[in-house]
């Protein structure tokens, strides 16, 4: 499920060179409007690429899982969180607008291939609270906790032994406190309680 059609029409691509079609519906629609797949009913929802940072409260989007998600049903949500240390670093370059734009509370403009809208950065925590008491949280990892992001595209070929040191850093202590709750995304995985 994602909003935009490019991911869309993408992963329908994926799933049909795949043939999956018979395992996996694609849909094109707001996260705010998933309640409407009802009675359809799965077994995971996975959010992926910050899709979640795009909607201002996430509270309304777990009442819309929760009703088309199976008892014992998971959902994985990868979302951007307000502190990203190699975002922050930014400030030190004098990029001061880069280095704290993740601070901004009531969300900030961005822009992908020219489309533009606004983004808003969720903690963890925040996610984990919205989703409420009756989902129990699996696991909670960082992705580029400790190595810079993917977008940083220069510094892997300027320091590549570096760069490799600290992906082995991610790959042992990203699913740690605070490691899995400050990176450039992190993924967390929680499961609805059987009622």
């Amino acid at each position: 499920m994602d909003i935009a059609e490019g991911m869309v029409n993408e992963i329908k691509r994926k799933v049909v060179s795949l043939k999956l079609q018979d395992k996996i519906t694609v849909e094109q629609r707001s996260f705010t409007e998933a309640g409407a797949l009802a009675p359809k009913q799965f077994d995971h929802i996975f959010s992926n690429f910050g899709g979640l940072n795009c909607v201002q409260e996430i509270a309304p989007v777990a009442e819309q899982l929760r009703t088309i998600l199976k008892p014992n049903g998971l959902v994985t949500l990868v979302v951007m969180p307000p502190v990203c240390p190699w975002e922050v670093l930014y400030i030190l370059k004098g990029e001061i607008s880069i280095g704290l734009r993740r601070f901004h509370k009531e969300g900030i403009m961005a822009h992908i291939e020219g489309v533009h809208f606004k983004t808003y950065y969720h903690s963890v925590s925040k996610v984990i609270k919205s989703f409420g008491d009756d989902f129990s949280v699996l696991k909670i990892r960082g992705v580029a906790s400790f190595s810079p992001p993917p977008y940083m595209e220069k510094f892997p070929k300027r320091f590549a032994r570096f760069y490799s040191f600290l992906q082995s850093l991610d790959e042992k202590y990203s699913a740690f406190p605070p490691f899995n709750h400050w990176a450039d995304q992190c993924i967390i995985t929680m499961q609805l309680k059987y009622k």
